[in-house]
């Protein structure tokens, strides 16, 4: 089965630029998430942006790990790719 990676980026803000990483599999970008901290007083990683069956709002994961579960769980469920 096809592993989600996080490679690490940085996203354009009004402000300037944020730390975020993509959710990728297969060369694919379901989601993009950055810093929950920089959206609230929580910590852990907020769903900017999700792509396909990946878009959602105002999800936060703990951490990574969290987030991968749930990536795989609705894109398995969900996803009808290439």
């Amino acid at each position: 089965m096809p592993q989600f990676t996080f490679p690490t980026c940085r996203i354009a803000t009004r402000e300037g630029s944020e730390e975020a990483v993509l959710c990728m599999r297969d060369g694919i970008v379901f989601a993009i998430l950055a810093p929950a901290s920089t959206r609230n007083d929580r910590s852990g990683w907020h769903l900017h942006v999700g792509f396909g069956p990946c878009d959602r709002e105002d999800l936060i994961f703990a951490d990574l790990n969290e987030a991968r579960r749930w990536l795989d769980g609705i894109v398995s469920a969900e996803w009808k790719g290439d």
